[in-house]
């Protein structure tokens, strides 16, 4: 996969220490850039780059600039007249203080491949955005928007959604299982009730956090959460995070969700909800317990959470012996299970 070949990439750059890793990020996945190397990047940069407040730009400097990162800026972006030149940024982030963006900003940044937007104030994204065509990455963490337009399912190009964090988000436009291209969907910590029929599309995921489980309810084109089923037709899965597990449905079938089949996944979570104040009915337990057995992973997984589990057993397949590559296993909040897998 493209990411395996960047994984490696990203350790040959901390081996030649380009990059230094993090000290709390046990793992290396937190870097930082020594002051020297960042300075001489900058220098070489400096006719593409930009780091600062939009007001003191001109138009011939903002036409020649490719990268921009927006400091101290605290009211809605408006981007500078140009006149008849063409505005050709391709990344746009900000420092998280932004109120919002014009409406001409999706209009007139029509080159935008990576577009910024998280932990701003931003509410609400206009149908322009479906003009960003050669869109990769578009990120919303952390931002106020309740929806999100039809018009996003234009951008055939994009890789990367990331809508983690998103409190007022509850439900995923149509359009969203007709991003064929995309390869990392966020969706974790977002309250996400509603969602498009037809998860299996998006064949080329490979990072799906907070897939959202329904139980059943739905009508023609949307429902409240996606089958378990639907994981048999992402074969690239690389990370996966599940929640609400406790509304799935078990079945006869062997192997019916095929996780053992992934050979590239590597990261898994598992989440029930958080628990109410009235006790778990039996039924409910069995269902549980019968969901997680058929949850078995590939014997490649490396990274193992489980979460608000409520039953009384663990899987059996949570053992060394099926989970040879295991390095990272996280059991938070199981309080009904009293021993530990063996």
């Amino acid at each position: 996969l493209l990411e395996d070949t960047a994984e490696e990439y990203y350790y040959e750059l901390i081996s030649r220490n380009l990059l230094q890793p993090v000290d709390t990020s046990f793992d290396q996945s937190r870097c930082k850039m020594h002051d020297l190397l960042r300075q001489l990047a900058c220098y070489l940069s400096r006719e593409e780059c930009y780091i600062g407040d939009l007001k003191p730009l001109v138009a011939n400097t903002i036409c020649k600039l490719r990268r921009m990162l927006v400091v101290g800026e605290k009211d809605t972006v408006v981007i500078p007249c140009t006149g008849k030149q063409e505005i050709k940024l391709r990344t746009f982030t900000t420092d998280h203080q932004l109120q919002g963006v014009d409406n001409t900003f999706f209009m007139r940044l029509t080159h935008l491949r990576v577009l910024d937007l998280s932990d701003s104030l931003v509410q609400t994204i206009p149908d322009y955005i479906g003009n960003l065509i050669h869109l990769r990455l578009f990120d919303l963490d952390g931002t106020n928007i309740f929806c999100l337009p039809e018009s996003i399912g234009s951008l055939q190009n994009l890789l990367i959604l990331n809508l983690k964090r998103c409190k007022s988000l509850h439900c995923l436009p149509l359009a969203t299982t007709q991003l064929y291209n995309l390869r990392r969907l966020g969706l974790a910590d977002t309250p996400i009730n509603q969602v498009p029929k037809g998860i299996g599309r998006l064949k080329s995921l490979n990072d799906l956090e907070g897939f959202p489980i329904g139980d059943g309810s739905d009508n023609t084109k949307t429902q409240d959460g996606w089958n378990l089923e639907g994981l048999a037709h992402l074969p690239q899965l690389r990370q996966l995070g599940m929640i609400k597990l406790e509304r799935g449905t078990p079945t006869s079938s062997p192997d019916p969700f095929l996780l053992a089949e992934k050979k590239h996944l590597k990261v898994l979570e598992l989440q029930c909800t958080e628990p109410t104040d009235e006790a778990y009915l039996e039924e409910g337990i069995s269902n549980v317990e019968m969901i997680f057995e058929q949850l078995s992973p590939p014997r490649n997984l490396e990274d193992l959470m489980i979460v608000l589990f409520f039953g009384r057993r663990f899987p059996t397949w949570l053992s060394t012996s099926l989970l040879s590559s295991l390095t990272y296993l996280k059991l938070k909040d199981c309080k009904s299970c009293v021993h530990l897998p063996p």
